[in-house]
């Protein structure tokens, strides 16, 4: 990986490029939804004023992939969807929260031993978001290490590589894992939009953006830790 980051962003862009997307606010609402005799703090509605910007940053991730290959760029397309189709299939083979992980996890915490079942939930939990993490930074630094002939279309085709195989997982997710795999699937967009917008527009350290790029990722873990120790009989009512 490059590290001289900030010299090649000044090289791709004459003004930071995205600007437009640190003025971005996230706004949302709690509400409390029912978990058998229990209530917990429904995280359907956050975010929800974020997911037109997502869905438009990812139509022009595929016109952006369009227009790359008419300009000359295509074996970076094809890079892309080798890279967003092997994505997939990772992000389908990682834990989910009824896993065999999770399962362990409740069964020792209902043992008694609270302190190690935590312990397993909590690396259940922090599986995917450290991927999704991982995942930005790899894709990114590829898009500074080998920039299309045109950079805010490279980028906005990087988006949809980073984001497109969480996003594709949570559209097809069965009903009772859709709640995660939505969060998950908002984190990766949101954590992806904060490094580009640290590194490329802010000129800071990889190190920085990442631990910025960590933030959006507590949610997704915290609801994982949630499910992981909860009854599997409740897991019906949870809806996004």
């Amino acid at each position: 990986m490059d590290v001289n980051w900030v010299v090649k962003r000044r090289e791709l862009f004459g003004r930071p490029l995205f600007e437009c997307l640190a003025t971005l606010v996230v706004l949302g609402k709690q509400q409390r939804i029912n978990w058998g005799s229990r209530s917990l703090l429904s995280t359907g509605t956050v975010l929800g004023t974020a997911t037109f910007p997502m869905a438009a940053l990812s139509a022009l991730a595929v016109i952006s992939a369009l227009a790359l290959t008419v300009l000359g760029d295509a074996h970076l397309v094809v890079l892309g969807f080798a890279v967003a189709s092997l994505l997939f299939v990772l992000a389908s083979l990682l834990p989910r929260e009824d896993g065999f992980l999770a399962d362990r996890a409740r069964q020792v915490a209902e043992t008694g031993r609270r302190r190690l079942g935590y312990c397993l939930a909590a690396i259940c939990s922090a599986i995917i978001p450290a991927v999704i993490v991982l995942v930005n930074v790899q894709v990114l630094s590829c898009f500074v290490d080998d920039p299309s002939t045109v950079p805010v279309l490279g980028w906005l085709f990087s988006y949809g590589v980073a984001t497109g195989a969480w996003t594709l997982r949570a559209q097809i997710a069965d009903r009772r894992f859709r709640t995660l795999s939505s969060i998950q699937a908002y984190a990766a967009h949101f954590s992806y939009a904060l490094l580009s917008i640290s590194v490329l527009a802010f000129g800071m350290e990889v190190s920085a953006g990442i631990l910025i790029s960590t933030i959006p990722q507590v949610l997704p873990f915290m609801v994982g830790l949630f499910l992981a120790l909860a009854d599997r009989n409740a897991l019906r009512d949870v809806q996004i």
